[in-house]
């Protein structure tokens, strides 16, 4: 007799409880239920028949029912549950501009405005032609990448060459 060894794999099993049903789909199926059921004794008139119950009823049995239908062994729930936090994340992009695209605009005359300078923190440095040349390069040549990363309030620039 061979012997093979047989690496672990990692699965789920979902106990099914009525039928093809898990547990998760039938309390989807079973919450309309006693939704209606608290509408029917809750709302006035108490125990008796209305029409706005039966629409409430409804309503609910509408939305929450579909909820529990699987699509590739996955609750739909969970899928929108899954786009509302993809579409609710930040959106935040930093693209790469090209030179030829990038439109410059004059910068307004601030001579005139009272500004303090020892709020301005930031040292003013003059380059040479050439390492103004070599940023340049750097910024708008597809070869690099530059990344800002915030690190406990400072702004740190990363270059790597790709």
């Amino acid at each position: 007799m061979k012997i093979t060894a047989i690496p672990a794999q990692i699965t789920t099993v979902e106990d099914r409880i009525v039928g093809n049903l898990n547990l998760a789909q039938l309390l989807l199926l079973s919450v309309p239920i006693f939704f209606s059921t608290l509408i029917f004794f809750g709302l006035p008139p108490l125990g008796h028949y209305a029409l706005y119950k039966l629409v409430i009823s409804l309503v609910s049995i509408i939305l929450t029912s579909p909820m529990a239908i699987r699509i590739n062994d996955k609750l739909l729930i969970d899928i929108i549950r899954l786009l509302y936090s993809y579409a609710l994340r930040p959106h935040i992009y930093l693209y790469r501009c090209q030179l030829k695209d990038a439109t410059f605009e004059p910068i307004q005359n601030i001579n005139n405005q009272n500004i303090n300078p020892q709020t301005i923190k930031a040292p003013i440095v003059n380059l040479s032609s050439i390492d103004r040349a070599k940023g340049h390069r750097i910024f708008f040549e597809k070869s690099y990448r530059v990344l800002f990363i915030n690190k406990r309030g400072r702004l740190n620039v990363k270059v790597e060459s790709i």
